[in-house]
């Protein structure tokens, strides 16, 4: 995420995350929701950030698809609402 990009007031519905396979390599995509996977601090509360952290890899099977991101700096942005 480019930092300065959003205006004060813009919301990120989603975002694509990198996810890549130990096993095979294989690279996949996971799209992240708002309110599901993340959510900006409100009401006194933090920032929420629950992604998966194993996926099941779509060419071996195996689940040893992992995040290929940084998560604090991914999800930076919510921070800055």
């Amino acid at each position: 995420m480019v930092m300065g990009f959003l205006a004060n007031n813009m919301t990120i519905e989603s975002l694509r995350l990198p996810y890549a396979c130990e096993n095979c390599n294989h690279e996949i995509t996971y799209l992240a929701v708002r309110g599901k996977d993340y959510e900006y601090p409100a009401a006194g509360l933090s920032e929420k950030v629950q992604v998966p952290e194993n996926l099941e890899c779509p060419k071996c099977k195996q689940v040893k698809v992992e995040p290929d991101f940084f998560i604090g700096k991914t999800f930076k942005f919510l921070k800055g609402a």
